[in-house]
């Protein structure tokens, strides 16, 4: 696009939006918006200082939307034909479509979302939440974004009408290991924390090249320990994550907060969702004490209902996910001979990716 001219609309007083431009919406410091009776009008400043009428079509077009929302004042106005380039910026610029008040409204609304919703709120927008983890940066890419696009009366999801984010379908993990690949379904709606935790490992690779190192049939395939990456390591079952080591939870009454792995890389137990531990589902594995479970996991293949953390009993294992396809993958996983419960021939998990 080529450049857009915009002059003021009669006499105005300049208004110090620079600053907010710059920092809330990203802006080019060389743009500044002002105050006029019919809207605002935005200059570009020259190295000189000396103001100029002459900008790009795209930052005028983020501004313009931004500001329309934020300081509740009308459309720049178009005060001569410019081309077909201007034209065409001109229809950008003039698509705002929500009342301020109904951006501001919608705006509240997202703020008070869970960071998986907020999250899933804002790609719909069409904001790019790539590297996004905790609520901060959502909220900066809300402001930055996010305006524009409420104003131009995209409002995100909403397909009931009613301001409320719907319920969103969990995450789905590809578990792709030298015995083949299957798929999960991880409970993060249900079990948001330790979901969480799985899905931050999973995301930095964590799993990549570890080994299952237990495996009983009729029972249950453990794996998740660091150690077992050697897969005839004597450690293997006794490592987790690092100590110290942080997460972001998405959900749940820890939604958007940094959860710190302590004692070993150990989070706090979820006793949550009563889900039981049934052929295909995954649940925490731990020491057996309290608040010891971090990185292993293990995959049912027995009905294994004693295990439940609701159940009578010492056991507790809190299930978070559910296979959804490639459960005889696993199975295949049980025909390999094992020596104290260990494959003879190493059953590897080559990588999990996460999608959603």
């Amino acid at each position: 696009m080529g450049p857009l001219k915009v002059a003021p609309a009669g006499a105005h007083q300049p208004v110090p939006f620079a600053r907010l431009v710059t920092s809330k919406f990203a802006c080019p410091p060389w743009l500044l918006p002002q105050g006029c009776p019919k809207g605002i009008a935005v200059q570009a400043l020259h190295a000189t200082s000396r103001p100029l009428t002459v900008f790009t079509t795209s930052s005028l077009a983020g501004v313009a939307c931004a500001l329309v929302a934020w300081c509740k004042l009308p459309v720049v106005e178009r005060r001569s034909n410019h081309g077909c380039c201007g034209a065409r910026a001109w229809k950008r610029i003039t698509s705002v479509r929500a009342s301020p008040a109904e951006v501001q409204q919608r705006l509240e609304e997202l703020r008070g979302l869970r960071l998986r919703d907020l999250k899933r709120e804002l790609q719909a927008l069409g904001c790019r939440t790539t590297g996004c983890m905790d609520k901060e940066s959502l909220m900066e890419l809300l402001v930055t974004q996010g305006v524009a696009a409420l104003a131009q009366g995209n409002g995100g999801s909403d397909p009931q009408g009613k301001g409320a984010a719907p319920r969103s379908s969990n995450p789905v993990a590809t578990f792709e290991t030298t015995m083949g690949t299957f798929t999960a379904e991880i409970f993060l709606e249900e079990m948001p924390l330790t979901a969480s935790n799985f899905i931050a490992l999973a995301r930095e690779g964590f799993y990549n090249g570890i080994h299952f190192h237990r495996v009983i049939p009729g029972f249950m395939a453990q794996f998740g320990c660091p150690y077992a990456r050697d897969p005839k390591s004597p450690r293997s079952g006794s490592g987790g994550p690092e100590d110290g080591t942080m997460f972001t939870c998405m959900g749940g009454k820890y939604d958007g907060k940094a959860i710190s792995r302590i004692n070993g890389g150990c989070i706090p137990d979820e006793f949550t969702a009563r889900i039981s531990n049934i052929p295909g589902t995954l649940s925490m594995a731990n020491t057996g004490r309290p608040n010891s479970g971090g990185s292993q996991l293990f995959i049912n293949v027995g009905n294994n209902g004693n295990l439940d953390w609701f159940s009578p009993g010492t056991s507790k294992h809190p299930v978070f996910a559910k296979i959804l396809e490639g459960f005889d993958v696993v199975q295949r996983t049980f025909t390999t001979p094992t020596r104290n419960d260990n494959p003879v021939e190493p059953v590897m998990m080559r990588s999990i990716t996460v999608f959603g």
